[in-house]
C-alpha cells in the first residue's frame, strides 16, 4: 500500500528560543511530511524572522516571499469550515512559501490575536491533504516520528483515525527534572484503553477532525483534551503508538509551573472534563484538613492516617527518578543538570513539595475555572 501524503501543522506565539531546533528536527526526519503549515498567532519576539531565516538556510529548492500583503489562500474544495468565520474574524496573511527539496510545500501565516485552537483550525483548513499531524513549536521531535505518528492511517482497522504518541521530558535544569519525575508517565504507565494524547505528539485524519467539531474555539488550555473527548464522542477510536516519541520541552520556573498547571486545571472546568480526578483531588484536601482537626483534638497518632494517601500520591513519581534521569534518551537533553547522583537525592526529598505545590495550582485552577466558565 502507497502511504498516503501528509500535512504537518503547528501554531505558535513567541517560540524565538525554540522554533530553530523545532524546524530542524522536523525538516530532517525519515519521513519529510508532504506539506508543513505554521501560524503564527502575532508574535512580539522576533520568531517569524527566525523562521524565515531557518527555512532560508535549509536546502531550499525555491522560495517566495509576500511580504506583510495580506492573503487570503483560497479555500480547500469540498472543505467545512470549523467555528467562526475566520476570514472576517481574522487578518490571516501569508507571509512565506517555500519548497523543501522540491517535495515539501511550506507556508507560514500570521493570524494576528488566534489562540492556539484557532489557529490549529485555519491551519488544517489550508492544508491540502487527509491525513493531518501535529506538534508544537516547544518540542524536539524523534527522527522517525512522522512516520510513526501516521501509521495509522495505513491500519487495517478502519476505526484507528487518529493516533498520539508518548512524550519525554526536555530536561535542562533541576526544576525540569523534579517536574519530569512528578507528573510525567513513564510509558508502560499509561494504558491504552483510556489514553488521550496531547496535541504536541498526535496525527488523525481530517474526517475525524470535522466530525468533532474541529479544536474547541472558545478554549485556551486544555483544548486538546476537549478535542480528543469530542472525537471519541463522534465514534473515533483512538490509538496509542509508543513509538512517536516527542521531546516536551518542561516549564524552567516555579512561577512558570504553577501558570501551566493552574491554567490546565481551569481548562478542565470551562471543558468539563475530568471531574471524578478533581473530586478525589478536592477530597483528600477534605480529608488532610480532617485529620490534622482531629490529631490536635483528640491524638497526634491520628496523623497516621495520611500515610496510605500520601502513598497513593507519591509512589510512582519515586518510581520514575531513574526511569528518566538514567534514560539515554532523555540524557540527550540533559546537558546542566549534573552530579547527577546528588540531583537525584535531592529530588527524593523535593517530590513531596513539588506535588503540593502542582496540586495546589490545580486546586485554585479549577475552581477559577468553574468560576468564569460561564463566560465561555
Amino acid at each position: 500500500m502507497q502511504d498516503k501524503k501528509i500535512s504537518f501543522i503547528t501554531t505558535l506565539y513567541n517560540e524565538a528560543d525554540s522554533v530553530a531546533v523545532f524546524l530542524h528536527t522536523l525538516l530532517k526526519q525519515s519521513r519529510v511530511p508532504d506539506e508543513i503549515i505554521i501560524v503564527d498567532g502575532g508574535s512580539t519576539d522576533g520568531t517569524a524572522d527566525i523562521i524565515k531565516d531557518c527555512l532560508e538556510k535549509i536546502s531550499m529548492v525555491s522560495s517566495s516571499d509576500t511580504g506583510n500583503a495580506t492573503a487570503k489562500p483560497d479555500p480547500i474544495p469540498g472543505l467545512v469550515r470549523i467555528g467562526p468565520d475566520y476570514d472576517k474574524k481574522f487578518n490571516v496573511e501569508l507571509l512565506h512559501e517555500y519548497n523543501f527539496k522540491g517535495v515539501t510545500a511550506i507556508k507560514v501565516f500570521r493570524v494576528e490575536g488566534a489562540r492556539i485552537s484557532e489557529g490549529r483550525n485555519i491551519a488544517i483548513e489550508n492544508s491540502s491533504n487527509e491525513f493531518i499531524c501535529v506538534s508544537d513549536a516547544g518540542c524536539i521531535l524523534a527522527d522517525n516520528w512522522v512516520e510513526e505518528i501516521a501509521s495509522c492511517q495505513n491500519s487495517s482497522q478502519d476505526k484507528i483515525t487518529v493516533t498520539g504518541g508518548y512524550n519525554y521530558p526536555y530536561i535542562e535544569n533541576f526544576i525540569q527534572a523534579c517536574l519530569a519525575v512528578c507528573v510525567m508517565p513513564r510509558k508502560d504507565e499509561i494504558k491504552k484503553d483510556s489514553f488521550m494524547p496531547s496535541s504536541r505528539n498526535i496525527g488523525f485524519s481530517k474526517a475525524a477532525w470535522r466530525s468533532a467539531g474541529g479544536y474547541p474555539v472558545n478554549m485556551d488550555y486544555g483544548e486538546d483534551m476537549r478535542f480528543n473527548f469530542n472525537l471519541i464522542n463522534s465514534g473515533h477510536k483512538i490509538n496509542f503508538n509508543p513509538g512517536a516519541e516527542v521531546y516536551w520541552n518542561l516549564r524552567n520556573s516555579l512561577p512558570a509551573v504553577f501558570r501551566q498547571f493552574f491554567r490546565y486545571a481551569k481548562g478542565d472546568a470551562i471543558g468539563r472534563m475530568y471531574f471524578i480526578r478533581h473530586f478525589i483531588r478536592f477530597a483528600s484536601l477534605f480529608f488532610f484538613a480532617l485529620l490534622i482537626v482531629l490529631s490536635v483534638l483528640f491524638s497526634p497518632w491520628i496523623l497516621f492516617g495520611i500515610l496510605p494517601v500520601i502513598i497513593y500520591f507519591m509512589y510512582k513519581p519515586y518510581l520514575r527518578i531513574n526511569y528518566f534521569l538514567d534514560n539515554k534518551k532523555v540524557n540527550n537533553y540533559m546537558g546542566r543538570i549534573k552530579p547527577l547522583f546528588l540531583i537525584k537525592v535531592i529530588i527524593f526529598f523535593t517530590i513531596p513539595v513539588m506535588m503540593v505545590y502542582t496540586e495546589t495550582a490545580k486546586l485554585i485552577g479549577y475552581l477559577f475555572g468553574i468560576a468564569v466558565r460561564k463566560n465561555f
